[in-house]
């Protein structure tokens, strides 16, 4: 090659160097703008994809603390119901008291010629006790050997003594077996009243066998709510 060609090459070949380095640098900076538009471009996207919640979207787990429920100021635990009247270990309803009627005081025992004061201003006995053939004339009646009652009752007061429904009952031995009632020979009830100052009675039969008149009990109930009599001890 001669000089002169030597000449003319070497200036293109540097402005080719040169040219290759601007467009080389050229490539970078273009290369790293657009990495830092694009990093630029995402954070509002990645903002948007942070775990920010979003409405109607998000839950929250349930509570696992107990939760109580609040007890109003000023209330009261509802109160018991009201119970029943207490009675004495001996009261009992009287035997034909209407349905409901409340139990009854059973006085202690007293000998069959005992007089008593059930209640203030009357004063109770059994006036007579007879041995008789009882009659049997309704259904349920059992005739045989029977006992007589006649039960008195005396009115000390200013006022008559009611007495609508007196009941009378006869029972056999320790076991306090009921006797069966009848209303013949003689039987009759007590007066509505008992005038002041005044007596009236009543007699009941029963049918009781002789050989079992060792011990008898006969209760007398001159009123609804009045204390039981009981009359005790041995019969002919």
């Amino acid at each position: 090659m001669t000089s002169e060609q030597r000449s003319a090459s070497t200036p293109r070949a540097r402005a080719a160097l040169v040219l290759g380095g601007v467009t080389v640098v050229g490539l970078v900076l273009w290369g790293v703008l657009s990495a830092s538009g694009a990093g630029d471009a995402e954070q509002p996207g990645t903002a948007s994809g942070s775990p920010s919640s979003t409405p109607g979207t998000s839950t929250s787990l349930p509570s696992t603390a107990p939760t109580s429920t609040p007890t109003p100021s000023g209330s009261a635990a509802p109160s018991a119901l009201p119970s029943a009247p207490a009675t004495s270990a001996g009261a009992t309803a009287p035997p034909g008291s209407p349905p409901g009627s409340l139990p009854t005081e059973t006085l202690a025992p007293v000998p069959l010629d005992a007089v008593v004061e059930p209640t203030a201003d009357v004063e109770l006995e059994l006036a007579s006790l007879e041995s008789v053939d009882g009659e049997a004339n309704i259904a349920g009646e059992i005739a045989g050997p029977a006992i007589r009652v006649t039960v008195e009752a005396t009115n000390t007061g200013d006022d008559p003594f009611p007495t609508p429904v007196v009941v009378v009952n006869l029972y056999i031995g320790e076991d306090r077996l009921p006797a069966n009632e009848i209303r013949e020979p003689g039987g009759r009830a007590f007066p509505a009243s008992i005038p002041a100052g005044g007596s009236s009675s009543g007699v009941y039969l029963f049918t009781v066998p002789h050989d079992q008149r060792g011990l008898i009990g006969i209760e007398v109930v001159l009123q609804a709510g009045e204390p039981v009599v009981l009359f005790e001890g041995a019969a002919r």
